[in-house]
């Protein structure tokens, strides 16, 4: 596999949003850590009710970073075992549907047990 190749393997892009997005995420989370140790009476107030601020919104970036890193990394873990992570599994796509509606519905057949019990029916 050549150079141009093997940054363009989706599996390697994924890895490296995954690495990305650790690292944007860890500097937020630095810089809500800095704010925090030099601005510690900075609170929160909604209703009349004092909270602090900067644990939860420190909680709150580490929280979506881990389940960010984790979505993009359990992507390229799937890519690289050979799964088509665009293959349309669940809904049918537009091409599917098109064929689907000009097909025209077959109508539905009385079985021959039913069509001898309705002649004999109506000859009495």
């Amino acid at each position: 596999m050549s150079q141009t190749e093997s940054w363009f393997n989706p599996a390697v892009l994924l890895k490296g949003g995954a690495v990305v997005y650790f690292f944007i995420g860890a500097g937020i989370t630095a810089w809500i850590i800095d704010k925090a140790i030099n601005q510690p009476e900075i609170q929160a107030s909604q209703f009349g009710f004092e909270a602090p601020l900067w644990i939860p919104s420190a909680l709150f970036v580490v929280v979506s970073m881990v389940a960010g890193v984790a979505l993009l990394w359990r992507a390229a873990q799937r890519v690289e075992a050979g799964e088509n992570l665009f293959k349309q599994r669940h809904r049918r796509s537009a091409r599917e549907k098109t064929t689907a509606n000009e097909q025209t519905p077959t109508e539905k057949q009385t079985p021959p047990s039913e069509q001898t019990s309705a002649s004999q029916d109506t000859s009495q």
